[in-house]
């Protein structure tokens, strides 16, 4: 957009929407941050921040079309560090992968790792989308990555578990699949006895 906002208001209402969402005295804190966020593009539609913050939203809202949308608007807009970019280039990446994109989200992902190398989850996306592309051997490679930079993610882990198991080296995969209790079998990590 052309139209110069008013940034400071853009601001506050960045401030405001994310102190909603964590403020347990807003018995609507999500609906509440989510206005926050929209009236902080509508006061400023030049702040990238708030176009990438909006996605988020609408991302953990399962709003592909519309995260798609935001990010590539925050893109656009620029004044973002390296790392803000990289993170609305991977969200842009992820939110296309879901719409069946495939070919639009590599391209985007690979944006995201190139701006920064030690975004974990830039290559976990990476290795997800080389999987739906039949390129196991390249999926194992970037789920490595991943693993290499945060190896007690569970999410990085089970990453790179499918990805061995998809590239057949079963043992391998078996043993990584293992931290499948720290991602969503936590209850069987309190049990008094061995796994």
């Amino acid at each position: 957009s052309s139209r110069v906002g008013d940034r400071a208001a853009a601001i506050k209402l960045m401030e405001q929407g994310a102190k909603s969402a964590v403020d347990p005295a807003y018995a609507t804190n999500i609906s509440h941050a989510y206005t926050c966020f929209v009236s902080a593009c509508y006061a400023d539609p030049t702040y990238g921040q708030a176009f990438y913050a909006l996605g988020c939203h609408n991302h953990d809202l399962k709003l592909w079309h519309s995260a798609v949308a935001c990010n590539r608007r925050a893109i656009e807009n620029g004044g973002m560090t390296r790392q803000e970019e990289a993170k609305a280039w991977h969200n842009l990446g992820w939110c296309l992968h879901h719409i069946g994109q495939l070919d639009e989200a590599l391209t985007a992902t690979l944006k995201a790792v190139e701006l920064d190398a030690s975004f974990a989850w830039g290559w976990v996306n990476l290795s997800a989308i080389h999987r739906l592309l039949d390129n196991n051997a390249e999926a194992l490679r970037c789920a490595k990555n991943a693993y290499a930079i945060a190896p007690d993610d569970p999410t990085v882990g089970m990453s790179l578990a499918f990805a061995l198991l998809f590239s057949r080296k079963l043992a391998e995969g078996f043993r990584a699949f293992e931290c499948r209790y720290k991602y969503a079998l936590h209850n069987f990590l309190s049990y008094p006895y061995p796994k």
